[in-house]
């Protein structure tokens, strides 16, 4: 989950290059160095942590979400999403029925709303847009697939709920966007189409 860093309007008189060069490389640092001391906190459960990282970095890369000011809150925030997904909401059995019935609506969720991006992030184009859209979809559909095909595990069920954890919050992202938007227009692919129709 990145951090943002900086101010908006800095970020807005930067060349185009040098907003993007800046955002990926603090992204890095902030990323790597949490991923360093997460895997340190989960270290007796390492396979599965990746398993776990690695599916929420599917679903972030492709539509974002929530994001912290300050790399601690940011920390606070990774830990507690990967200790829920690991250690807390696994104890809740669901049958797989139900499970794949909620990674569909999930799938649909995170289709309508996202991406949802980090004010420092450089803005989509509608096309860009449109191509996370595709790779959200196709994340969580193959993961229904997946889990459609091979027996419950802690990895299979981790997984979901890194899927459902990431809607959840994608939402509530979403929605806070909403009230910040000027003219109701709460999406970042609501707001690139419309842009663009206003050029």
């Amino acid at each position: 989950m990145a951090v943002k860093s900086g101010k908006t309007k800095k970020s807005e008189t930067m060349e185009p290059e040098m907003v993007i060069f800046r955002y990926l490389a603090l992204t890095f640092l902030s990323e790597s160095s949490k991923l360093i001391v997460l895997g340190f906190i989960f270290h007796k459960e390492i396979e599965l942590y990746l398993f776990s990282v690695l599916v929420l970095f599917l679903l972030r890369s492709a539509t974002g979400g929530m994001h912290c000011k300050r790399y601690w809150s940011c920390f606070l925030m990774s830990f507690t999403y990967l200790f829920l997904c690991i250690n807390v909401l696994p104890m809740i059995e669901l049958p797989k029925s139900a499970m794949l019935a909620i990674l569909l609506l999930c799938c649909i969720v995170t289709y309508y709303i996202g991406p949802v991006i980090s004010a420092d992030r450089p803005r989509l184009t509608s096309v860009q847009c449109h191509r996370r859209k595709i790779q959200v979809f196709f994340v969580i559909f193959f993961y229904m697939i997946f889990m459609y095909i091979l027996p419950e595990s802690s990895y299979v069920v981790s997984g979901f709920w890194i899927v459902v954890l990431h809607a959840v919050q994608l939402s509530f992202a979403a929605l806070k966007t909403k009230v910040k938007a000027e003219g109701g227009f709460a999406f970042e692919g609501f707001k690139t189409v419309y842009e663009e129709k206003r050029a």
